[in-house]
């Protein structure tokens, strides 16, 4: 599993945007990249049986904040995902 890049940048972007570059995104800021999803559904597809086949991306959790650490994603896993769905949902040329 990848490690967490010490360089990467440490302020909020304003706004997602889909250019390059890898960093780690918050839950909030992956639920963005998703169209606006809620957690809940990102959860889904993290635990749920019937969205595991999927593949999301696995988070990676840092700090210790009571019994929950808070948990990032890596921007670029994300974005590889959404495209590889988006190709899947196509329809097929007859």
């Amino acid at each position: 599993m990848k490690k967490p890049n010490a360089n990467a940048p440490r302020e909020r972007p304003s706004s997602i945007d889909t250019s390059g570059g890898d960093h780690l995104i918050s839950t909030k800021q992956a639920c963005e990249l998703l169209g606006g999803c809620s957690k809940m559904h990102l959860w889904r597809l993290l635990h749920d049986e019937s969205y595991r086949s999927l593949g999301f991306p696995e988070p990676i959790e840092r700090g210790k904040h009571g019994r929950h650490p808070r948990k990032y994603f890596w921007r670029g896993e994300v974005l590889a995902w959404l495209a590889k769905q988006k190709v899947s949902l196509r329809p097929k040329a007859a």
